[in-house]
C-alpha cells in the first residue's frame, strides 16, 4: 500500500485456505480500526488491494474520557478522571453489587498501577486524584469494574497531558505527552500574563508548540488543553483535558554557524590575509558579537583552547605580516549569549612552507672581516635566506671523506655557520675544495619526505 493512503503492514496469513485473521494487537475500546487486505502469489508479486472495511470492539469495559490536571503542585496537585460505564458486558459472568476501583501509575506511560480509590455504585464515574507531583510528573490511570467485590474488567489506560518545555534562544518549545485511546487533534495553548490570567496564545495540531519572539532570561509560564476524541462511536466528543502548569525561560544555547574562510597569501613575502563571512541558511542565527581566530601546526593537531586574535563583529579580515605563516588556520564566530555560545571552527585554512636555502661556494676565514662563515647567505633586507626549513642537518667532508663539521642545529648553522676548522683537531683546515650533504624536511601542515641537498664550497684563507 502506498504510504499517503496511512495504511502500514500488520500482520499475514499462509496458505490459499488461510482467509480469516483475529486481531488482538493491542486493540482498545472506542476506536475504529479499518482494514485492507492483498492476496500474494507464488511469484512475489501482489494483487490490488480489497475494499476497506472497518470495525471497533463493543463497549464491554470502562472507557476513561477524561484525565484532566485541575491544580500543579509538588505536593497538593490534582487530577480529575472521568469514564463511561461498560455498556455491553455479561451480568452473568459478572453478577452485581458493582463498583470501580481507580488504579494509578507514575509517569505517563508507567504500568504499575496500584490501587489509589473506589466509587460505589455503577454510575459513579468521576474521580479526584488528590495529593500529587503534578510539577514534575505524569500519571497514568486505568478502572476496573468490581463485580460482586472483585476487580473484574478494566478499562484501556489513559495519562495525563504532560507538559515539557524546551528552552532555545528567544523562543519555548511546548511538547504535549499523553497516551491516550482516544485522540487529542487541538492543542490549544495558554500564558500566564502579566496579571496572572492565562490567556490563549495560539493552537497546534501535532504534539508541539513554538512560543516565538521572547525575551531571554524571562520566565514564561504555560498549560495546555488537549481537545479530542475516540474515532469509535457511542462515545463523548471535544474531550477536554488539560495539563499541568509549566514554566520556561527562553536562553540562547545554539551555537552561530561557522564563518566560511577565504585566503590570500604571498609565501615569500610572509604575508596571509584571511577573510570570511557569516554563514547563511537554516538555524544560522544573526547574533554574533566578534570572531576568534585559531591556529595550529598541523592539519592532524587539536585545536588550542585560546585564539591568537579575537576581533569585533564589524572586522572580517585580518592580516598576518612579516610573521612564519606555514600552519592551519581556522575562525569561529561568537554570539552575545550569557554565557556566549561559540561556533565550530570554519574549513580551515593550510598553508605549507617555501623552503629556500642558499649557501655560498666561498668563503674565506683568514680574520679579514669578509665572508669569515660558511653559513647561507645573507638576502637584501639583512636577513639569512634560509627559511621554512624543519629537521635540519648538514655535514661538510674534505676530498678523503672525512667529516671537519657537521651539527643538527638549524639555528647554530645560521647564526654561526662553520669557521673553517676541523672540528675533530680544532686545527685550521687547508685551502681548497670542501663537499657537503644537507638534509631537510619542507616545512608543511602534513608529514614530509626529508630532501638531501648536495655542494661544495672553496675556503680560501
Amino acid at each position: 500500500m502506498p504510504a499517503y493512503t496511512g495504511y502500514v503492514y500488520h500482520a499475514s496469513t499462509s496458505g490459499l485456505a488461510s482467509i480469516t485473521y483475529a486481531d488482538s494487537i493491542d486493540i482498545q475500546v472506542g476506536v475504529r480500526y479499518c482494514y485492507l487486505v492483498v492476496a500474494t502469489f507464488p511469484d512475489g508479486s501482489e494483487s490490488i488491494a480489497s475494499e476497506e472495511f472497518c470495525a471497533e470492539l463493543p463497549k464491554v469495559k470502562p472507557v476513561i474520557t477524561n484525565v484532566d490536571v485541575l491544580s500543579t503542585d509538588a505536593s497538593t496537585g490534582q487530577i480529575e478522571i472521568r469514564w463511561t460505564p461498560p455498556r455491553e458486558f455479561d451480568s452473568l459472568a459478572f453478577p452485581p453489587p458493582y463498583s470501580y476501583s481507580i488504579e494509578r501509575a507514575e509517569e505517563i506511560d508507567g504500568s504499575g498501577f496500584v490501587q489509589i480509590g473506589t466509587t460505589s455504585s455503577f454510575l459513579d464515574t468521576v474521580f479526584t486524584d488528590q495529593n500529587l507531583d503534578t510539577e514534575t510528573k505524569g500519571y497514568n490511570y486505568q478502572i476496573a469494574l468490581v463485580s460482586s467485590g472483585v476487580p473484574a474488567i478494566y478499562s484501556d489506560p489513559a495519562s495525563s497531558i504532560f507538559l515539557q518545555i524546551s528552552a532555545l534562544d528567544k523562543v519555548n518549545l511546548l511538547r504535549f505527552n499523553h497516551a491516550t485511546p482516544w485522540e487529542n487533534d487541538t492543542f490549544v495553548v495558554f500564558r500566564e500574563n502579566t496579571s496572572g490570567i492565562f490567556d490563549s496564545i495560539g493552537f497546534s495540531t501535532n504534539f508541539s508548540f513554538l512560543d516565538t519572539g521572547l525575551t531571554n532570561g524571562n520566565t514564561y509560564c504555560y498549560r495546555a488543553l488537549g481537545i479530542g476524541a475516540f474515532s469509535g462511536s457511542g462515545l463523548p466528543s471535544n474531550l477536554l483535558n488539560n495539563s499541568q502548569i509549566n514554566c520556561g525561560s527562553p536562553t540562547d544555547t545554539v551555537r552561530p554557524c561557522a564563518p566560511v574562510l577565504t585566503y590570500t597569501a604571498d609565501c615569500e613575502a610572509r604575508e596571509l590575509t584571511l577573510s570570511w563571512t557569516d554563514s547563511v541558511g537554516f538555524g544560522c542565527v544573526s547574533d554574533i558579537i566578534e570572531y576568534r581566530v585559531y591556529y595550529k601546526e598541523k592539519v592532524t593537531d587539536p585545536w588550542p583552547v585560546t585564539p591568537i586574535v579575537i576581533l569585533p563583529v564589524t572586522q572580517t579580515t585580518y592580516t598576518f605580516q612579516g610573521d612564519d605563516i606555514v600552519g592551519c588556520y581556522g575562525v569561529t564566530a561568537v554570539d552575545d549569549a550569557d554565557p556566549a555560545n561559540e561556533s565550530f571552527v570554519s574549513t580551515p585554512v593550510c598553508l605549507d612552507g617555501c623552503p629556500i636555502i642558499v649557501l655560498p661556494n666561498v668563503f674565506t676565514p683568514n680574520g679579514g672581516g669578509f665572508n669569515l662563515f660558511f653559513r647561507p647567505v645573507l638576502g637584501p633586507d639583512g636577513t639569512p635566506l634560509f627559511r621554512d626549513i624543519d629537521n635540519f642537518s648538514i655535514e661538510i667532508f674534505n676530498r678523503w671523506g672525512g667529516v671537519v663539521y657537521s651539527t643538527n642545529s638549524a639555528q647554530e648553522f645560521v647564526e654561526v655557520g662553520w669557521n673553517g676548522q676541523d672540528a675533530s683537531t680544532g686545527g685550521d683546515c687547508a685551502d681548497g675544495v670542501y663537499y657537503y650533504l644537507v638534509g631537510y624536511t619542507p616545512r608543511s601542515t602534513q608529514e614530509k619526505e626529508e630532501i638531501t641537498l648536495k655542494g661544495f664550497i672553496h675556503l680560501f684563507r
